[in-house]
């Protein structure tokens, strides 16, 4: 109770692992959740803990930004990420996937070392749902995740996507 005044949940530093990210699923769930900022810096936080994380991100649409700096994040944890923010399962998956959480960061990583990285594909889908129109964040993800490669996506782009042949 109350938590529907936060905006903003700052917690560097306190080593909440994947039982943490439980709880704060758990918060995140709640319809009343206001939340938009989360700061998760250092907390041992694996690919578990950053799959619950994601999987809240399919009912909530309110969260902008996790900082994950500092973490033990890999392959697994992004692509959990990936999957709620651009559902590739089918268009109409994709239409209702996620298009509000745009920033997460990542420090710290050695160059070399390719397991940490957050891959390309998700800086991708952030770019989209940094855009104010959803309707056109939707579109945008729908052309890019099905209709990719040799097909001629100059229609639907032109006039700012104005056919209503998409969601």
């Amino acid at each position: 109770r109350g938590h529907s005044q936060l905006n903003s949940l700052g917690l560097r530093d306190n080593m909440i692992k994947k039982d943490g990210c439980k709880a704060l699923a758990t918060l995140l769930q709640d319809p009343e959740c206001n939340l938009l900022n989360i700061d998760l810096q250092n907390n041992l936080i694996d690919n578990c803990g950053a799959k619950t994380l994601a999987n809240t991100l399919t009912t909530n649409n309110k969260v902008e930004t996790i900082i994950l700096d500092n973490n033990c994040i890999f392959q697994n944890g992004w692509d959990a990420f990936s999957n709620v923010l651009c559902d590739p399962s089918s268009i109409n998956q994709t239409n209702l996937s996620n298009h509000t959480f745009h920033t997460v960061t990542l420090s710290n990583v050695d160059d070399d070392d390719d397991d940490g990285v957050i891959p390309n594909r998700l800086f991708l889908i952030f770019e989209f749902n940094a855009g104010d129109d959803k309707n056109l964040v939707a579109r945008q993800k729908i052309l890019d995740c099905h209709f990719s490669g040799d097909f001629d996506m100059t229609p639907f782009v032109e006039n700012n996507m104005e056919i209503k042949i998409l969601p």
